[in-house]
C-alpha cells in the first residue's frame, strides 16, 4: 500500500499563515493554526523562524527587532476574525488569531492571513496606530531577504542520511519461497491481495530498513532482538493509541487491537540525530566527536530504546513520521502542521497524548 508523500509544495497549501518581507511578494514561510485550542503565539513565530532562517544582511541582534504587519485577510472578513495587525515587543507573546476551519469541498478557498515581517524599535506611536505609520516614521524598517538555514540535524521525513558515516547498515529481509504451483499474491485483475498479519509486515518493514552504525558490525541477530524488544516494550507499557486513546482489544488476549504499531519518537532511519544526554549543551560537538563509533552506537540504542516508543494508530504512524504533527516532549500536547481532517481533530479538542 502506497501512501501520499507530503512534499514542499503540498505543505505550503496547508498554511493559513503566511509570512512575507514586504507587500506583493511571495510568501517565504508559513504557519497551520487551527480553529480551535490555540497555542502558538508570534513570538512562537520567530522562534521557529530562528531555527530555519538566517538574515544574511543584518546585525546579530535582529531576532530581537522582528515585528509583525497585517497584510491582507482572504477569504474572512474582519468581523469573523479579528486579527491584531501591528505586533512588536511585549506584545508577541499574544496568541496567533484563530481561523476558522477548512472547508472540506473548497480548499481553494481556504482563509488566510499575510503578515510582514519587518525590523522595529520601541517609539512613542500609540499601539494601535497601522505598520505604515512606524514606517513613515522611520521606526520599521523593511527586513533583507531571508536564507534558509542549513541544520545539520534536519533531514527530509522518512529519509536516512546519505553520510558515509551513518551509511545504511545492509540488513535485509530474507525472501520467502513460494511452494511450486502456489498462485501469486498479485491477482489477473492486477490488485494486490490483503497482508495476513499486520505485525509480521510491521517486523518485516522495519528490520529490511533498519540503519545502523557502519563500523558498529552489528549482527543480524542483534538487530532482530533490539527490533523485538522495542516493540515488546511498546506493547508492555501501554494498550492504547498514544494520540486516540483507543485501540485497547476486546478480549484480554492480545490486549491492543488491530492497526496499533510500535512508532519511534526519533526516527530509527535517523537514529545519529538523537540527542546526546552526556554532551554539555552549552558546547557545540565537532563532527568527529558526533561521528565517532561510540558515540554514534549509543545513539543507536536509544533510538531502540522504550523511552523513544509509543504506540499510533498505522494511518498516525505514516502521519507523524511524515511530520504532519508533533507532540511536544514536555506538555505532551499534540500540534497538527496540517488542516487535514484525520489529524486536526485531536489538537482542535486540546488533546494530550496517553504516555503511561
Amino acid at each position: 500500500m502506497t501512501s501520499v508523500v507530503v512534499n514542499p509544495t503540498i505543505r505550503s497549501h496547508g498554511w493559513n499563515i503566511e509570512l512575507l518581507t514586504a507587500p506583493g511578494d511571495v510568501p517565504f514561510a508559513g504557519v497551520f493554526q487551527p480553529a480551535k485550542n490555540v497555542f502558538m503565539t508570534f513570538r512562537d513565530m520567530i522562534n521557529e523562524m530562528r531555527l530555519s532562517f538566517d538574515f544574511k544582511d543584518e546585525s546579530s541582534d535582529v531576532w530581537n527587532e522582528v515585528a509583525f504587519g497585517l497584510l491582507d485577510m482572504l477569504n474572512v472578513t474582519e468581523g469573523e476574525c479579528p486579527a491584531p495587525k501591528f505586533i512588536q515587543s511585549n506584545e508577541l507573546d499574544q496568541p496567533v488569531p484563530a481561523l476558522p476551519e477548512l472547508e472540506p469541498d473548497a480548499p481553494e478557498d481556504r482563509v488566510i492571513l499575510q503578515y510582514r515581517v519587518f525590523k522595529h524599535k520601541n517609539c512613542g506611536l500609540l499601539p494601535d496606530q497601522p505598520p505604515k505609520c512606524h514606517f513613515e516614521a522611520g521606526c520599521a524598517h523593511r527586513i533583507s531577504k531571508p536564507v534558509r538555514r542549513l541544520e545539520p540535524r534536519y533531514l527530509p521525513p522518512k529519509k536516512a542520511s546519505n553520510d558515509p558515516r551513518y551509511a545504511t547498515y545492509p540488513l535485509r529481509k530474507t525472501a520467502r519461497g513460494r511452494k511450486p504451483g502456489s498462485p501469486s499474491k498479485r491477482s489477473a485483475s492486477g490488485s494486490v491481495s490483503p497482508r495476513k498479519d499486520p505485525d509480521v509486515d510491521q517486523a518485516d518493514e522495519d528490520f529490511s530498513n533498519m540503519v545502523a552504525p557502519p563500523e558498529c558490525n552489528i549482527s543480524d541477530e542483534r538487530a532482530k532482538n533490539t527490533m523485538a524488544n522495542f516493540r515488546s516494550s511498546c506493547l508492555t507499557s501501554t494498550k492504547q493509541c498514544a494520540v486516540t486513546g483507543m485501540g485497547r482489544s476486546w478480549c484480554d488476549s492480545p490486549t491492543i487491537g488491530p492497526a496499533l504499531q510500535a512508532c519511534h519518537i526519533v526516527s530509527q532511519l535517523q537514529y545519529h540525530t538523537y540527542p546526546d544526554p552526556e554532551a554539555d549543551p552549552d558546547e557545540a560537538q565537532n563532527g568527529s566527536e558526533r561521528a565517532s563509533p561510540r558515540r554514534l552506537e549509543q545513539a543507536w540504542e536509544r533510538t531502540w530504546a522504550p523511552e523513544n516508543g509509543i504506540l499510533l494508530f498505522s494511518h498516525l504512524h505514516d502521519m507523524f513520521d511524515q511530520r504532519l504533527f508533533s507532540i511536544h516532549p514536555e506538555t505532551l500536547q499534540v500540534r497538527v502542521f496540517m488542516p487535514f481532517v484525520r489529524i486536526s481533530k485531536q489538537q482542535a479538542y486540546g488533546r494530550l497524548v496517553y504516555i503511561s
